[in-house]
């Protein structure tokens, strides 16, 4: 049995083709080459330690180019290990996958130049607060006194 033939040699394969494809654009050709390259220099190894050795390389080298590839653009692969993250969001009481809705701002608003909204106002005074620059015992700080 050569290694071109093993199930796991052609997943992995695939694998590092699909990572390589994810990477940028200045690396992607490249990367994609040195992969082809590599798997068909190996792929008439008949020795089981020597394809073992070229298996365990790849492997490795995948690992090397998933640490290229910013997480968020990383392929999911369906071998039992996780990659990326998952969001979920509850909907109608049960857990879903997929991104919560965002809220869109109202086209139009009194609260708008000289009109400030309260809720803001609220905020505002409350980061203050929690920064200390209000409720002083000693008053507001005061900034530097210029003659």
């Amino acid at each position: 049995r050569t290694m071109i033939g093993s199930t796991r040699a052609s997943r992995l394969y695939r694998q590092m083709l699909v990572m390589a494809r994810a990477l940028p654009e200045a690396r992607r050709a490249k990367a994609t080459k040195q992969i082809m390259d590599g798997f068909h220099a190996g792929r008439d190894e008949d020795a089981a330690e020597r394809v073992t050795e070229l298996l365990h390389d790849a492997t490795k080298r995948l690992s090397f180019i998933r640490t290229l590839v910013p997480p968020h653009l990383r392929p999911d692969f369906a071998d039992g290990t996780q990659q990326g993250f998952q969001q979920y969001v509850v909907r109608d009481g049960r857990v879903e996958d997929g991104a919560a809705r965002r809220k869109e701002k109202a086209k139009y608003s009194n609260w708008r130049q000289g009109n400030l909204d309260p809720d803001d106002v609220a905020k505002h005074h409350d980061q203050m607060r929690r920064f200390q620059f209000m409720d002083r015992p000693g008053g507001p700080p005061t900034g530097p006194v210029w003659g």
